[in-house]
């Protein structure tokens, strides 16, 4: 694979991600109650085709959305070409990119 293909595919699953990222943040806004109740998110991970639920309480989304270059996903829904595990939990996992997303959306 050539490093210009790598490149349009790295773009694609952190746009992906950021899209799903920002339709979740609308909707804890919306949910927000707690803290203690399970509620349903969008697989953030960088699959185009994924649109999967995960559950997640608003205080795990929030706290896995402290860094900008922190994604929430299904378990197993990781690229490790471009990102790491940071958190493993039962019902989702958090995603921490190389790159800052912001970097990579630029390029």
């Amino acid at each position: 694979m050539s490093e210009a293909n790598g490149s349009s595919r790295e773009q694609r699953v952190v746009k992906n991600e950021v899209e799903f990222r920002a339709y979740n943040e609308r909707r804890e806004r919306m949910e927000h109650g707690d803290g203690a109740e399970l509620l349903p998110f969008v697989c953030e991970c960088g699959d185009s085709k994924c649109i999967r639920a995960l559950s997640a309480t608003a205080a795990e989304w929030e706290r896995a959305h402290e860094r900008d270059d922190q994604f929430l996903v299904l378990p197993g829904h990781v690229y490790p070409e471009f990102e790491r595990v940071v958190e493993r939990g039962e019902h989702h996992w958090v995603v921490q990119k190389f790159t800052h997303p912001s970097e990579t959306l630029e390029g």
